[in-house]
């Protein structure tokens, strides 16, 4: 139930609000990068969940150590961003760049 004086939106603005985001998912490179987006989440939650399963059961390591070990996915992660942003301001010279 709604607080008393909170207005919920009809079902004509919530259409017209779908629609607006259907309009800009057409817009040039939109779903392309969606798509790459999504695949690179899926990749990421599948290293996230699998990697400690993995080193824990078939590698037969501690299930802390095989925990503490990805870990290092993650910050690996973390430096390739800050490394591979690094090296395509060098190599584009301050232009801006898509990646």
């Amino acid at each position: 139930m709604p607080a008393t004086g909170v207005s919920l939106p009809t079902l004509e603005a919530l259409l017209r609000g779908l629609g607006e985001i259907w309009h800009a998912f057409w817009l040039p490179f939109v779903a392309r990068y969606s798509l790459v987006y999504a695949c690179t989440k899926g990749v990421n939650y599948a290293m996230f969940f699998w990697l400690p399963f993995y080193l824990s059961e078939v590698c037969e390591l501690d299930p802390g150590l095989a925990d503490g070990l990805s870990v290092f996915y993650d910050i690996g992660q973390c430096l390739g961003g800050v490394i591979a942003s690094s090296v395509v301001d060098r190599m584009a010279k301050g232009k801006k760049s898509i990646v």
